[in-house]
C-alpha cells in the first residue's frame, strides 16, 4: 500500500540542531510543497541534547498522535535516540504507522520500533542535509521511497555501531528472512571487526537472507599496533562461510545521495 506525503513533522530525537540550519531546512522542504511542522521540543538544548529526553520522547508521541502529520523526519543525527526506547508508547506508534526517517544515530528508534510495532520507517537525509543542499536527486529519491508501496524485500540496519547497540534488548529486529544493510564512519578497524564477530558468534548472521555493505568511511587503524586487516578482509572471511553472498559497495551511508533504506 502506497502512502501520500503531504505534511512532514520534524522532531530531533539525539542532538540539538542550530535553529537557523532548522528553518533553512524546513523551508527548502516547503518550498518543494510540503507543509512542514517543526516541534516546539526542537529548540530546546540541553547539553548536547535537543531537550531532555523526556521532552525529546514526548514530542514524537505528540507528533505520531497528529492527524495531519504523515511523516516524521528528524533534524539530525548524533547521540540521544537510543535514550527514548523505553519512553516511548508503541502501542500509540503501532495504531498511527506514519514512518520516522532519519540517519546515523536515529538507526537506534527507527530500527527499534519496527522491532516493537512492525511499523516501517526509512534511514534517509535529515532536514541538516536539506539545509545542507542535498542534492534533487537525493530528495526525489527519498520522496519516492517513502511513498512508495511496501518492497518485499524486509531490510533492517543502517549505522553499524548504532545497529550494535541493540543487541540483548527487545528493540533488536529478529533477522530471521530479513537483509541487513550497514554502514560506518570514523571507527577503528579492530571494532569493525569485533561487531562482526558478535554478529557470527550470536548467529545472527546466519539468520539473515542477506547482507549489504555500505560506506565504511574513515576507518582507522593504530598506526603503533595496527590490525594488518581491512573491511574487506574481514568480509572475505565471512563471504566462505554464509550461505548467501555479501553485496559490497552499496552506496548507502554518511554522505550525498546515499540511498534511502526502507526499515520492514
Amino acid at each position: 500500500m502506497s502512502r501520500k506525503i503531504s505534511t512532514i513533522g520534524v522532531v530531533s530525537p539525539a542532538d540539538w540542531l542550530d535553529p537557523q540550519i532548522l528553518q533553512k531546512g524546513a523551508e527548502d522542504l516547503r518550498g518543494r510543497g510540503f507543509a512542514v511542522k517543526i516541534h516546539p521540543a526542537c529548540y530546546q538544548q540541553q547539553g548536547r541534547f535537543a531537550g531532555d529526553d523526556k521532552s525529546r520522547a514526548s514530542a514524537l508521541m505528540e507528533f505520531y498522535a497528529d492527524s495531519e502529520i504523515d511523516l516524521l523526519l528528524a533534524a539530525k543525527g548524533g547521540y540521544g535516540s537510543m535514550r527514548l526506547l523505553d519512553l516511548l508508547d508503541y502501542e500509540i506508534i503501532k495504531a498511527n504507522p506514519k514512518p520516522l526517517c532519519g540517519s546515523s544515530d536515529n538507526t537506534a528508534i527507527i530500527n527499534g520500533i519496527f522491532a516493537k510495532t512492525g511499523n516501517q520507517g526509512f534511514v534517509s537525509p535529515m532536514v541538516l542535509d536539506f539545509a545542507a543542499g542535498k542534492s534533487i536527486d537525493g530528495l526525489a529519491e527519498f520522496l519516492s521511497a517513502v511513498e512508495a508501496p511496501a518492497s518485499k524485500e524486509l531490510a533492517i540496519g543502517g549505522n553499524m555501531a548504532v545497529f550494535m547497540a541493540l543487541f540483548g534488548t527487545e528493540f533488536l529486529p529478529a533477522p530471521d528472512g530479513k537483509v541487513l544493510v550497514l554502514e560506518e564512519i570514523a571507527e577503528p578497524i579492530y571494532k569493525i571487526d569485533r561487531f562482526f564477530r558478535q554478529l557470527w558468534l550470536s548467529g545472527y548472521l546466519q539468520k539473515l537472507a542477506g547482507l549489504k555493505i555500505g560506506w565504511f568511511k574513515n576507518i582507522s587503524d593504530s598506526p603503533v599496533r595496527p590490525s594488518g586487516f581491512s573491511v574487506d578482509d574481514i568480509l572475505d572471511e565471512f563471504d566462505e562461510k554464509l550461505p548467501y553472498k555479501i553485496t559490497r559497495n552499496f552506496a548507502f551511508g554518511h554522505g550525498m545521495n546515499s540511498h534511502t533504506l526502507p526499515i520492514g
